[in-house]
């Protein structure tokens, strides 16, 4: 199922702090000051923080009549993760800092004949400007909706854990206590679905 199309989301960690705009960016760069989406994020020294930002993010889920009573039923399931929902968009980009106390930009700029000024003829497209490092740096821009950078992935509960769960809870046990949250893998994922890690200047080692 689809959900509405929700504002501009942005997430990041602890170490990230958002700051105002740099005026001097927008008059030097064409498109800044236009843009709906821009922001500036300052990282914390010493610390590996990261940054997610999804321009007009829609939901995709699976119904909780389907997971939570089907589902759980299906024993080729029993040792899989399912992913109940994903948010998908036409833009993203997602920064790792480096530790160093960077300050980066990031903005959503529109492209093509309109861009400029022309009101007729033409699609408008957007691209990503930014000064952050581009080896930290994923993203991407496009017309249609096929970016999945946020997703939830529930596992299977056995009895064992259920009865942990319960044993001294006053909680009834319900259908939506049948599935737990898993631990979402940060780095890209291999043809088998396993971790396959990517040492960018060493990063990989703090996760």
């Amino acid at each position: 199922m689809e959900g509405e199309i929700e504002k501009d989301f942005t997430i990041s960690s602890a170490g990230a702090r958002r700051r105002d705009f740099n005026a001097g960016l927008e008059a030097a760069i064409p498109g800044l000051a236009s843009a709906s989406l821009k922001g500036q994020w300052q990282f914390e020294k010493g610390k590996r923080d990261a940054l997610l930002v999804m321009h007009s993010p829609r939901m995709m889920f699976l119904p909780e009549e389907v997971i939570l009573k089907h589902l759980y039923k299906v024993r080729k399931l029993k040792d899989k993760y399912i992913v109940t929902n994903v948010h998908v968009c036409p833009a993203f980009t997602m920064y790792l800092s480096n530790k160093s106390g960077e300050t980066i930009s990031f903005a959503l700029v529109a492209q093509g004949p309109a861009a400029a000024g022309v009101t007729a003829g033409g699609d408008i497209r957007f691209e990503w400007w930014t000064n952050a490092e581009s080896s930290l740096l994923r993203g991407g821009s496009n017309e249609a909706y096929c970016y999945t950078p946020l997703y939830a992935l529930k596992r299977r509960l056995g009895t064992f854990d259920l009865k942990r769960l319960f044993r001294d809870s006053e909680h009834q046990q319900g259908d939506e206590d049948l599935w737990g949250d898993v631990y979402q893998p940060w780095d890209p994922l291999d043809e088998d679905g396993e971790e396959d890690p990517i040492d960018v200047d060493g990063w990989g080692d703090d996760f």
